[in-house]
């Protein structure tokens, strides 16, 4: 029982970890399934409901069927203005949660009230497929589902003659568990599924041998930060970083050298970019990349002396003494025309003119007073 109990903490804790890391990614793919899930269920209900008009004739029950299709309605639309206007993830999920609660509601008030003599035969399949409809974390979904069985089981001993009562009263019960171990493992597949596609892009966006960001991921998590500076007119400053000589060092020393070369200066690069704050990638061979926001040209200036200067206390030796680095930086402050990719250009134009004026040294553009 105690392995169960850790076993079960266990999958809370990356449930949880999973929605607070991927939320966007979850409530876009949410957001996905309920616009499919509404172009199958307007057209099934309004349909159905005709045919129930005709044929049965029953007030209540064409009411329920108006009321499903217009509140289904009314969420269609809503859907249709998260086209034209991306909402916030929370958002999206109080839409999903809202047409399970609707769906419930409909299919608790035709179970009970048109026909009260007769058992409840389709209640128990629609609530195992409202509840796996959506991807929710598996605390909240199994909470709501319980709340509505509890208002299920209440409506039915209020409102059921005795011998169908029984008889919906286990078929709730046992519905509710098989529900909640299989809402378990629906939940444990997609969660598997969500981390594996996360590996996936992780690895597709971190350099192997360095473990910092490679060029596509130096992008995609630099480009939130340079926007962010943009909107707030705060300055940028982008660091191109090269090892000086490194031919050389491969040359004379081999590869798994060079390899073993790159990789202390990495670390240095990533030790260095976290106690500030900043990101850094390789940006391709032995060239690395450092972005910096909210940093002054004089600042700049400093942190990349710094940084240097890091390099050249690891004392890495080589064929021509110690390992060292050139570095070109571009700081702007930019503005709406300007763009990440131009100032990672100066900042390149800035590295190879210091790698011409005789390389372990930094040059840094101002591009504000040019």
């Amino acid at each position: 029982m105690k392995r169960i109990w850790h076993a079960y903490a266990a999958f809370r804790a990356r449930n949880q970890g999973y929605f607070q890391r991927c939320e966007a990614q979850i409530a876009q793919s949410n957001l996905h399934m309920l616009q499919a899930a509404l172009w199958v269920l307007l057209p099934f209900f309004l349909l159905y409901g005709i045919w129930t008009t005709i044929t049965m004739r029953n007030p209540l029950l064409i009411a329920c069927y108006a009321a499903i299709c217009a509140a289904l309605l009314g969420l269609f639309a809503l859907t249709r203005r998260f086209r034209r206007q991306a909402p916030a993830p929370r958002t999206v999920q109080a839409a999903c949660y809202l047409c399970v609660c609707m769906l419930m509601a409909f299919i608790i008030t035709i179970s009970i009230f048109p026909f009260p003599e007769q058992p409840a035969l389709f209640y128990s399949l629609c609530y195992i497929i409202v509840a796996t409809l959506f991807f929710f974390p598996y605390q909240r979904i199994l909470l709501l589902m319980t709340g509505i069985s509890g208002i299920y089981l209440l409506l039915v001993a209020l409102f059921r003659p005795q011998e169908v009562a029984i008889f919906d009263r286990f078929s709730a019960v046992t519905t509710w568990l098989a529900t909640s171990f299989f809402l378990l493992l629906i939940c444990d597949l997609r969660l598997r599924s969500g981390e594996a596609q996360e590996q996936l892009e992780k690895a597709s966006r971190t350099d192997s041998l360095t473990s910092l960001l490679n060029r596509p991921g130096a992008q995609v998590h630099m480009f939130p930060s340079f926007r962010r500076c943009q909107e707030s007119h705060l300055p940028v400053a982008v660091m191109m970083i090269d090892v000086d000589r490194f031919k050389d060092y491969n040359d004379a020393l081999g590869h798994p050298a060079g390899d073993d070369c790159l990789r202390t200066i990495s670390k240095t690069i990533a030790t260095f970019a976290v106690e500030h704050g900043f990101f850094a990638a390789r940006y391709g061979g032995e060239e690395f990349l450092l972005f910096m926001s909210a940093v002054s040209t004089e600042k700049a200036q400093s942190l990349s002396n710094e940084l240097l200067e890091r390099v050249r206390q690891k004392a890495i030796a080589g064929p021509n003494g110690i390992v060292t680095i050139s570095a070109g930086v571009a700081v702007r402050r930019p503005g709406p025309q300007d763009t990440l990719e131009e100032l990672i250009l100066r900042a390149d134009e800035a590295l190879y003119r210091a790698k011409g004026a005789g390389r372990n040294q930094v040059i840094v553009t101002d591009l504000e007073s040019i």
